[in-house]
C-alpha cells in the first residue's frame, strides 16, 4: 500500500502545473539567433559582422537571440535574468578559462532584455551594460523597431569589448595567472595590430602603384601604326559613336570603360576596354557582354545541423539571357579552434519598456 501510495504522489507531482520543465532554444547561429523575427536581412547581416569583428580581434564571443516570451519554453524561469543565466550557461558562451562570453537577449512579448555576461567580467561592468540597454537599445525599442534598437546596442556593445579587451575585470583582482592572461592578450593584439599595418601599408602602396601603372597605360601617348603621327582620344560623349550597343551599355551600367583614339591623319580608331573591378554585373554566356546580373534569395538558412539552399536568377541586361537555379548551401561548421564553456554567474544588466 506504501508502495501504491508512494507512486501516485510521485504522479501528481508530475502533473502538477509549474513542475513541467521545457527546453531552452537551440544556438542554431554563433552570432545572431532571431527566433521571434525581429531583425530585418540587413541589420541582421551588420550583427554578425560586427560580432565576427569581435571574435577575431579579441576572442570575445558574443551571441544576440530575440524570442517571443518566456513562457513558451515552460524552463520554469520567472524573471528574464534567471532564463538569460541559464541559457547562457546551456550554450556555454565564450571561453571557458576566461569566462569572457556575452549574450544579447530580448523577449519581444515580456518587453525585457537582458544583457548577461560571463563570470570572467568583473561587476564594474554591470553599469556600462546598462547604459548602453538605457542609451542605444530601449529608446528604438519604445518606437517599435527592434531592429535597429538590437544593431544599436550591438554596435555600442562591441565598441565597449574592443576596448576593454577579452575579460571585464582588472588583471590584479585575478592574480598572477590573470595578469599574465591579460599581458598575453595585449601583446597579441599589438602583434595582430602591427601585422595588421605591415600589411596594410604594402598592401596600399601596392595598390597605389597598380592604379598609377594602369591610368598611365590608358593616358599614355599613342602613335598611329599607320602613319606614326600622334592620336588624339575622343571624349565620352564622342566615342559613344563607335561603341555598338554592347558596348554603350555596359559604359552605361558602369561595368566596363571604353576609350576611343582616333588618328587625325589618316582617320584610324582603336577602341580600348577597361573592366570596372568593383561592379556587381558579370560576363554573359551567350552575347559575352559585362552585363549578367545575379541575384540570390535565401530559401533556407543554412545552419550548424543542416545545410541551406538559395535561389539564383542570372539575367542579361543585354540579351535577355536568364538562367533560375537552385543551389545548396553548405551546412556550418565550428572552428576546431572553439574553446565553448563559458560560464555566466548572473552578472549584466535588464531593461523593459
Amino acid at each position: 500500500m506504501a508502495l501504491v501510495w508512494g507512486g501516485l504522489v510521485v504522479m501528481g507531482l508530475l502533473v502538477m502545473p509549474g513542475h513541467a520543465q521545457g527546453s531552452y532554444p537551440p544556438q542554431l547561429d554563433p552570432f545572431l539567433n532571431d527566433y521571434a523575427g525581429l531583425v530585418t536581412p540587413e541589420d541582421a547581416a551588420a550583427i554578425r559582422q560586427l560580432y565576427g569583428d569581435l571574435k577575431q580581434t579579441t576572442g570575445i564571443d558574443a551571441v544576440a537571440v530575440t524570442i517571443q516570451s518566456l513562457a513558451i519554453y515552460e524552463t520554469g524561469d520567472q524573471t528574464i535574468e534567471s532564463f538569460a543565466t541559464n541559457l547562457f550557461n546551456t550554450w556555454e558562451i565564450g571561453d571557458r578559462d576566461r569566462n569572457d562570453g556575452v549574450l544579447v537577449l530580448v523577449s519581444a512579448g515580456d518587453r525585457k532584455l537582458r544583457i548577461e555576461l560571463g563570470s570572467g567580467f568583473s561587476r564594474r561592468y554591470d553599469a556600462k551594460m546598462q547604459a548602453i540597454i538605457d542609451d542605444h537599445m530601449l529608446p528604438a525599442f519604445r518606437a517599435g523597431d527592434y531592429s535597429r534598437g538590437l544593431y544599436q546596442g550591438s554596435q555600442a556593445l562591441v565598441t565597449q569589448l574592443q576596448r576593454a579587451g577579452p575579460i571585464g575585470s582588472s588583471p590584479t583582482s585575478r592574480g598572477f595567472a590573470g595578469f599574465v592572461d591579460w599581458l598575453g592578450w595585449q601583446l597579441t593584439r599589438l602583434g595582430n595590430a602591427a601585422v595588421a599595418i605591415t600589411a596594410g601599408v604594402v598592401g596600399g602602396f601596392g595598390a597605389v602603384v597598380a592604379v598609377v601603372w594602369r591610368s598611365y597605360r590608358r593616358h599614355r601617348p599613342r602613335q598611329c601604326p599607320t602613319c606614326q603621327v600622334a592620336m588624339l582620344r575622343l571624349t565620352e560623349a564622342t566615342d559613344d559613336l563607335h561603341l555598338d550597343p554592347g558596348q554603350r551599355l555596359e559604359e552605361k551600367i558602369n561595368s566596363v570603360d571604353y576609350d576611343v583614339w582616333k588618328c587625325p591623319q589618316c582617320s584610324r580608331y582603336e577602341t580600348h576596354r577597361y573592366r570596372n573591378f568593383f561592379s556587381r554585373f558579370s560576363t554573359c554566356p551567350r552575347c559575352r557582354y559585362r552585363t549578367l546580373r545575379t541575384h540570390r534569395q535565401v530559401i533556407v538558412h543554412a545552419t550548424y545541423s543542416h545545410s541551406g539552399r538559395e535561389r539564383v536568377r542570372k539575367s542579361c541586361q543585354h540579351c535577355s539571357y536568364l538562367n533560375e537555379y537552385t543551389r545548396t548551401i553548405p551546412r556550418r561548421h565550428r572552428s576546431s579552434s572553439s574553446r565553448g564553456g563559458g560560464r555566466s554567474s548572473g552578472g549584466g544588466a535588464s531593461g523593459s519598456w
